[in-house]
């Protein structure tokens, strides 16, 4: 696709409309989409009713966005507090006006040219937590950006991207950490590749690895071939901090 062009229909304003006032940390609340799959509990799924079998054939589009930007588009919108906020290729991101689809602010940091990608130039989404939003960058690094004027509050490097890693994936926070992953070059290794985490207040963005409890021989993203962490994609077993 060369081009996005976002269509929001009128029974899916009702996601914005219902509750204008909505937190961002009322993650179980119908009115808004906190995270990547919904909410902390991974839903996917919203109670708001006003789209059924009786009404789906009176939706029309309210308004379209259209970004310029070449590539893929496979994020996962977050809408609370009024506001929508996507992401989309080659590290660029944008802050909508839920209701007019007018734009607040935008991002963009321009990715290495070498970066390893196997799947295109593509993200996944935002993570929120109060006043702070977070997402990946291709050349593997994690930032925090300020919900209201996207400022760039901080930014961690997860892994090395002349190594081969990259990051694509939407975030996830739990309690005072940013989850998130890495796949690397070889799709073998990057099933097993270690999630990151980073303290969410943490200007620095510090950041600490995990390993898979079941497979001790699964070090700094490389798993040896044949093991568990390998041949179980998505299955990563109990996490545990790496002690090195």
């Amino acid at each position: 696709m060369k081009l996005l062009v976002m269509g929001i229909l009128a029974g899916a304003m009702a996601l914005a409309q219902s509750d204008p006032s909505a937190s961002a940390s009322a993650s179980t609340s119908p009115s808004t989409w906190t995270s990547y799959g919904k909410n902390s509990f991974g839903w996917r799924y919203s109670e708001l009713d006003q789209i059924n079998t009786k009404t789906v054939s009176r939706l029309a589009p309210q308004w379209m966005y259209q970004t310029n930007v070449p590539g893929k588009n496979e994020t996962t919108p977050l809408v609370f507090d009024g506001m929508m906020y996507i992401t989309g290729p080659s590290n660029n991101a944008w802050a909508l006006d839920a209701l007019t689809g007018r734009p607040i602010w935008s991002y963009r940091k321009a990715p290495p040219a070498n970066v390893d990608l196997c799947c295109g130039p593509v993200n996944r989404g935002f993570a929120v937590h109060g006043n702070k939003l977070f997402k990946v960058d291709l050349q593997g690094t994690l930032v925090a950006l300020d919900a209201k004027s996207g400022a760039v509050l901080w930014e961690a490097t997860l892994d090395d991207y002349k190594k081969g890693y990259s990051a694509t994936a939407a975030p996830l926070v739990v309690k005072n950490l940013v989850v998130t992953g890495m796949p690397a070059r070889s799709m073998a290794r990057a099933v097993s590749l270690m999630p990151t985490m980073s303290k969410l207040g943490n200007a620095s963005g510090a950041s600490t690895r995990w390993q898979p409890r079941a497979n001790r021989m699964v070090r700094a993203g490389q798993a040896t071939p044949g093991s568990a962490a390998e041949a179980r994609p998505g299955l990563p077993g109990p996490m545990i901090p790496d002690s090195t």
